[in-house]
């Protein structure tokens, strides 16, 4: 019977620690200083136009034209479109790719096929 209510008080303890610990950090949280948010500070027609900035900078007529160009000739344009991303890509990393463009002429050149 001891060994229960030994067990019993305990346990009221820790549980009475636990609830002053969690209310002592609660307690200092009023206490603590918190930046402001930043996008509380800025009004809408200030976030709007900053928005708007954004946008202007950006050259939307080209990129429209450019996208039509592509979508006219789906396969061509697309084709065209990725020879040139994949010949950039080469010029900026030339260690890469080396291996497989040498295995793409090896096989065209043991076939006897160009492409």
């Amino acid at each position: 019977m001891q060994h229960i209510i030994s067990a019993l008080v305990r346990s009221l303890r820790q549980g009475l620690l636990l609830v002053i610990a969690l209310g002592l950090f609660s307690f200092s949280g009023w206490f603590t200083f918190s930046q402001p948010s930043y996008a509380a500070l800025s009004t809408p027609e200030e976030a709007f136009q900053e928005i708007q900035r954004d946008q202007a900078q950006q050259d939307r007529q080209g990129f429209y034209k450019q996208q039509i160009q592509i979508t006219e000739q789906p396969k061509t344009g697309a084709e065209e479109e990725y020879e040139q991303n994949i010949e950039q890509y080469y010029q900026e990393h030339p260690e890469e790719g080396g291996i497989v463009e040498g295995a793409k002429e090896l096989v065209n050149k043991v076939t006897g096929s160009e492409q």
